[in-house]
This record gives C-alpha cells, sequence and structure tokens, in this order.
C-alpha cells in the first residue's frame, strides 16, 4: 500500500532576498505562496529527513539536532554530503571519490576517513538540504 501524501502546508514568501549585510528599507511583498515539500522534496518516493546526532559534521555546518533532506536517487559526487551504511549502522559523511573506491570523511579532525571495505557499505542518499532551528 503506497504511503499517503499529507495535504501540502504553505506559507508565504516575501519577494525580495534580505541581506545578510547593512540594514536596507523593507519594500518587497508578498510574493507567492511556498510549499516547503515542493521547494525540497525534488523526488519524493526517494526523499527522507533525519535529524542529525553528534558533532562529526560540524566543520561541515552540520550540528546535532539539524535535520537533514536526504535524496536517495541523486548520484554522490566527490564532495557530496551523503548518508552511508557501515557495517548496518547509518553515518553522516562527507563523500570522497578514490581511484577505484571512495572514502568518507568527516567534518570534524576527531574522527578518522572511514575507508568503506565490505559489499553491503554504500551511500543510501545524497544530502540536499540541511535545517536549523535558530531559536528555541
Amino acid at each position: 500500500m503506497p504511503e499517503e501524501q499529507p495535504p501540502a502546508q504553505t506559507a508565504p514568501l516575501i519577494d525580495e532576498k534580505i541581506r545578510a549585510g547593512f540594514p536596507s528599507p523593507a519594500s518587497g511583498g508578498v510574493g507567492h505562496r511556498l510549499d516547503l515539500n515542493e521547494h525540497l522534496v525534488r523526488n519524493p518516493a526517494a526523499t527522507f529527513f533525519l535529524i542529525v546526532s553528534g558533532d562529526s559534521m560540524v566543520g561541515e555546518g552540520i550540528n546535532d539536532g539539524d535535520m537533514v533532506v536526504v535524496d536517495r536517487s541523486v548520484e554522490p559526487r566527490s564532495g557530496s554530503i551523503v548518508v552511508a551504511a557501515i557495517e548496518g549502522d547509518f553515518t553522516l559523511k562527507r563523500f570522497v571519490k578514490a581511484a577505484a573506491s571512495f572514502e568518507l570523511h568527516s567534518g570534524n579532525p576527531d574522527y578518522p576517513v572511514i575507508h568503506p571495505r565490505r559489499e553491503d557499505d554504500c551511500v543510501v542518499g545524497v544530502v540536499r538540504w540541511i535545517l536549523r532551528k535558530c531559536s528555541r
């Protein structure tokens, strides 16, 4: 039985970019309604969300408690952030293409490079978005 999709929830998208430097007077109006599923999920059948636990990717700007949007249909390229299955456990790492294989690098020097060796060690999906709650 296919999984039922929840109804779309939209929010207003302001038709102006916000500066991250000197303030400017606000002049834009509401452009259109934004459905975050439509914006964040390119391939619904291949997309899932995960909450990050731990500090191995802090150097990549991914913190404990962040949410990542993962797409299983995207082919990883060297430099992609990926979810990988290593010895039956999932991990979040940077995919680095090596000669005939690949390595998984963390964003924290306290963690070693992973050199997948087993047949069932594989990339599960590529991280497309990182979502972070700014206030508590």
